[in-house]
């Protein structure tokens, strides 16, 4: 029920006497973006986080119980002066603010999910990010699994998140790296670069550009370079 309709309750129980009917608190997590946001937000399972920020961000989130100990009135209210000294004051949870877009996260949810289902991929992930500054509007990948079905059985292991935890080729990634510590060792971005790599009989071994053309640094690290070729001499 509500928090209105509990204290409703709570104020006919006190008007008359209804000791007989007493309120429990159980927890209850709502997740408004069901499985698009599964992969970030993650799951608790009998009351403890398991996975994404449910787990990562628990102490953050959670707080502190507090309880009170004391003599109440007629009306159910605790007596200030008869408060009992091992009282101990609740400390509510914090919040926690995401940089994702809700409307991304779905449209990235339903699109990745098309494209594995379509290509018979074993599975797909969907990264949105603001370039200007590397804040994520949206993560998200298939299969993925339902937060609020409890027991659901879906074949998936919720606490691996392939977007942040999956190991991928880096591909032409991994020449930034490489740029960056020839630059920081011996070179700048406008030092030419002979791409004819090595010979082998008649035959050159080179980049995408052929015959050794010299390239600049930053040419390289931009350009779609970085692909084999091996032509006669």
């Amino acid at each position: 029920m509500s928090a209105d309709q509990a204290a409703e309750i709570q104020r006919v129980k006190i008007t008359w006497r209804a000791d007989g009917v007493s309120l429990d608190r159980m927890m209850h997590r709502d997740y408004p973006l069901g499985i698009a946001g599964a992969s970030i937000l993650g799951e608790v399972k009998d009351g403890r986080p398991i996975a994404g920020l449910e787990a990562s961000q628990n102490k953050i989130l959670k707080g502190q119980d507090g309880y009170q100990e004391g003599l109440v009135d007629k009306t159910g209210a605790f007596l200030p002066m008869r408060m009992s000294e091992t009282s101990k004051t609740r400390i509510n949870g914090a919040n926690v603010t995401l940089t994702i877009d809700s409307t991304l996260q779905v449209a990235a949810q339903n699109c990745i999910k098309t494209a594995v289902i379509s290509n018979r991929a074993e599975r797909g992930v969907a990264l949105i990010y603001d370039p200007s500054t590397g804040r994520i509007l949206a993560m998200a990948n298939w299969p993925t699994f339902d937060p609020e079905a409890d027991g659901w059985n879906s074949g998936v292991n919720s606490t691996f998140n392939p977007c942040t935890m999956g190991a991928y080729e880096p591909g032409s990634t991994f020449k930034m790296i490489v740029a960056l510590a020839a630059s920081s060792a011996f070179m700048t971005p406008i030092s030419p670069i002979n791409t004819l790599v090595a010979t082998a009989g008649n035959y050159g071994f080179a980049d995408f550009i052929r015959i050794g053309l010299p390239l600049t640094l930053i040419v390289m690290v931009v350009g779609v370079l970085m692909v084999p070729w091996v032509f006669p001499l």
